[in-house]
Order: C-alpha cells, then structure tokens, then sequence
C-alpha cells in the first residue's frame, strides 16, 4: 500500500479562494449583518415629517451622511449640526469623492413631510448620522444611525427623532 500523495497545489488554491469568498456570507448567516452588509455596501431609505410650527415655523435643513472613514466617524460623533454646516464643504474637501462620505439633504418646512427617498452607497460603511439644522436651540441637532436600516425622521419643535427598522 502506497503513502497518500499530497494535493496539488492548485486544489488547494482553490479550496482556499473558496474559502474566503464565502466568509462574508457566512458572517452574515452567523449574525454579523452590520460587518457582512458593509462589505457589499448597501442603501437606505428615509422618509422625513415634521411638526407645525418647528423652527419657529422656518425651514430646517437635514442632511443623511454615511461615513466610510473611521476617523471622520469619530470626529462627526462629536460635531452639533450648526458646526457640520459650516464646515461641510471643507470636510469634502478633506475626503474627496465617496472617500470619506456620502449624503442627502432635504430643506423641510414646518407642518411638510418627504416621502421615502433612499440613499445608495458603496462598499465599507463605518456609520452614519443625520444632522438636522435648527436655527433657534441649542444642542447637537445630531444623531448616529445605521445606515443599513429604513429611517423614520420626526422633526419636533426643536429637536427631532429617528426610528429605524429593519
């Protein structure tokens, strides 16, 4: 009786090229929606209302941004909308392209609403946020999101919500 010979190698290329082509699904099968659906990039949908008399019954500006650079993720976490406003143009500036980010704005009127409108982006989402530009309050007028999921956005008097599903 002979001694097994070894596979050839290029069986075992193969095997291997397999094997890494169905780690993202098989991430996905194990719970790991976030990381598997970020690899394949995705879209949102969003639908906005707001409240009449918000704003002191004037126009908010809304922005839905997902981020593809864990560093802008983190220095957006600790932006209020008035500052990602002022700054927009220079932080695409920073990341050109879909480098860093992608978005949609909306400039929604008190008592109005926008029917679901999505938002498509590519491979390697790190987050998101929306930002929501009320000019008579204070606060960050900003919340992270998943951009994986549909969006409900609330505008309230001076402050909104979002809910997101699946």
């Amino acid at each position: 009786m002979q001694p097994p010979r070894p596979e050839p190698r290029s069986r075992i290329s193969r095997r291997l090229l397999a094997a890494v082509a169905l780690a993202p699904l098989a991430l996905g099968a194990l719970g790991c929606s976030f990381f598997s659906r970020s690899l394949f990039g995705g879209e949102t949908s969003v639908a906005l209302n707001a409240d009449p008399g918000i704003n002191h019954d004037s126009p908010v500006a809304v922005e839905l941004v997902v981020v593809f650079d864990a560093g802008l993720q983190a220095k957006l976490a600790g932006m209020s909308a008035a500052d990602w406003f002022r700054n927009r143009a220079q932080i695409q500036s920073d990341y050109p392209g879909s480098t860093g980010f992608v978005s949609r704005s909306w400039e929604i009127v008190p008592g109005q609403g926008v029917r679901e409108q999505s938002l498509e982006f590519g491979v390697g989402a790190v987050g998101g946020f929306v930002f929501a530009n009320y000019l008579f309050s204070e606060g960050p007028h900003r919340q992270q999101i998943d951009p994986h999921q549909k969006l409900q956005i609330l505008l309230r008097d001076s402050n909104f919500t979002v809910d997101a599903t699946d």
